[in-house]
């Protein structure tokens, strides 16, 4: 029987520096469905910790998450690893909100979030999504259309650099 190699090396060596650029390493996806009501600071709506196989991969970040606004409402949003904020849309646009919703009404919304990071750690890395309200109301995250149970996601894939 032939001995299959990639790479050049037995399938027993092959480690994350032996693939090419752009290949996924590893992928997690985290959940929740626990509504947050959202206030006027910050807070955390979901932690997610994923451990690098080297520090010169790099971290490809999705979040979905379904979310309610009522009338002349908005949320903002920031992804933040460790204590640092590397994704808040809201701090160059001079404040304004990521989702605003200005009609009479509620509305139900989905926000998709795509993020890559260049976090140089080989260190496990904890990412947070934080969110706050714009505008005193009840907006909710995650939150089904009609009330109910809405499922937050967040998927981290680890990319080789």
């Amino acid at each position: 029987m032939a001995l299959i190699k990639l790479n050049n090396q037995s399938l027993s060596a092959v480690t994350s520096a032996g693939l090419p650029s752009g290949t996924v390493l590893q992928t997690k996806t985290f959940t929740t469905n626990t509504t947050v009501e959202l206030t006027s600071s910050y807070q955390d709506i979901i932690s997610c910790a994923m451990t690098p196989t080297n520090s010169t991969s790099k971290m490809l970040i999705t979040v979905y998450a379904p979310v309610y606004m009522p009338a002349d409402t908005g949320i903002a949003v920031k992804l933040v690893r460790g204590s640092t904020d590397i994704y808040d849309p809201n701090a160059a646009g001079g404040g304004f909100p990521y989702y605003h919703y200005s009609n009479a009404g509620g509305t139900y919304n989905s926000l998709v979030i795509s993020y890559l990071d260049n976090h140089s750690s080989s260190s496990a890395i904890t990412y947070k999504l934080q969110a706050q309200e714009y505008n005193a109301g009840t907006q909710q995250i995650p939150q089904k259309s009609g009330g109910g149970t809405a499922t937050l996601s967040v998927t981290i894939q680890e990319i080789a650099g």
